[in-house]
């Protein structure tokens, strides 16, 4: 069967990918995934993740509270344009236009160490002194609740989507109330305290469906010989020979899938062709005048959307910012019907939607600067990063 961007099989397969919490190498998934009811291959997975190359993202989201690191997404007004390569805490940045007044933002998660958020906004308030952004807001955040609709119903074999009736999404309202009631314990891993490779593993395996081999090299390459400071036994066997690196690797795989409740909490899908231009990605950054309702906001904006993330504020009377990837019929119904009905109006509630995204700044957690193996402790060097600003000054 010959394949196509839109194919019902891939969407499908993608839409089962929702699934899984766990890191799951590619070839591991046809133990488990059925389409249509009938078991998948593990040479059909393997072909389709060959088809799909850069165009999917799928991997597991970090629970950066297990990490001992604190989440806060900054919400960034005309800012310079390298910003974000002053401090390496920046991870994963979504450019984009308020489509009232097109404005340009830049959103940028932060996950930085415990009780350091007022020393990021010193330096976010550096940075607007020497005119490298217009102003800023931050949203810290605990975790993120994301609900998918079927891929294979919604979307048509010309990527339009359709919404036009109730699916069931009852699996991700059950993981949306757990993660209301269970917020993320703030406090290192033991399993990252004991086995502190575990860390590079898990950033390497979240941006890429990468093999152990491939997770072994990338972090090689990024601690060059600090790799020998994260491994505290067998250092020997591991110079000498690759392949027990591999294998190093697998084994902590196997530790982290153990635990991976503590370490992750949901699996993230997203599909490139997607961000087709007559479809709609966008943040929304409101604040709600009853949190009590945030479940059933967070259920109807689910059903018009087919990608819908809310990252949850520990405390819900805190502002809120939900990611969405629905057309543009939609996004006006949520603008203007269901919003309405939720958010405090004295707020400056704000739709960003996504513009051309700068494909060179696409930044992981830089734990092979941040990070000591020895004491597990981050660093954070505030006068670096001010320092780093006054050079993009002009």
């Amino acid at each position: 069967m010959a394949l196509s961007t839109y194919n019902k099989d891939i969407l499908e397969f993608m839409y089962n990918l929702t699934f899984t919490p766990k890191i799951r190498p590619p070839l591991d998934i046809s133990k488990f995934l059925e389409l249509r009811g009938q078991k998948v291959s593990e040479r059909t997975i393997k072909r389709w993740f060959m088809y799909l190359g850069n165009d999917i993202a799928y991997h597991a989201r970090i629970n950066y509270a297990s990490l001992n690191l604190q989440t806060v997404y900054v919400l960034l007004k005309e800012a310079h344009p390298k910003l974000l390569t002053t401090i390496p805490y920046s991870v994963v940045p979504f450019y984009g236009y308020d489509a009232t007044n097109l404005i340009k933002y830049t959103g940028i998660h932060f996950p930085i160490p415990l009780e350091k958020e007022k020393e990021l906004e010193e330096f976010l308030n550096k940075a607007k002194e020497l005119n490298l952004l217009q102003d800023f807001e931050l949203f810290p955040y605990n975790q993120v609740a994301d609900s998918y609709l079927p891929f294979h119903e919604v979307t048509d074999s010309k990527g339009n989507f359709k919404f036009n009736k109730t699916h069931d999404i009852s699996h991700f309202e059950s993981l949306f109330d757990y993660a209301i009631r269970k917020p993320s314990e703030q406090k290192l891993s033991k399993l990252v305290e004991k086995n502190p490779i575990t860390l590079p593993i898990i950033v390497e395996y979240s941006r890429k469906r990468w093999s152990s081999h491939k997770v072994w090299f990338a972090m090689s390459e990024n601690l060059e010989d600090n790799l020998w400071k994260y491994i505290k036994r067998k250092k020997s066997k591991i110079r000498e020979k690759q392949g027990a690196g591999v294998a190093l690797v697998q084994k902590s795989v196997r530790e982290i899938q153990l635990i991976h409740d503590e370490l992750f909490r949901q699996v993230r899908v997203f599909y490139g062709p997607f961000n087709d231009d007559k479809n709609v990605v966008a943040n929304i950054f409101i604040k709600l005048k009853n949190p009590e309702q945030i479940k059933e906001l967070f259920s109807e904006i689910a059903q018009k959307a087919i990608i819908t993330s809310f990252y949850l504020p520990t405390e819900l009377s805190n502002k809120l910012r939900i990611g969405l990837t629905t057309n543009i019929e939609s996004q006006t119904k949520i603008s203007n019907e269901i919003l309405p009905k939720y958010i405090d109006k004295e707020y400056d509630n704000k739709v960003i939607f996504r513009r051309k995204q700068n494909k060179e700044i696409n930044m992981k957690l830089n734990y092979s600067e941040l990070f000591n193996p020895k004491t597990c402790e981050w660093e954070f060097d505030l006068e670096k990063y001010k320092e780093n600003l006054t050079r993009l000054s002009p």
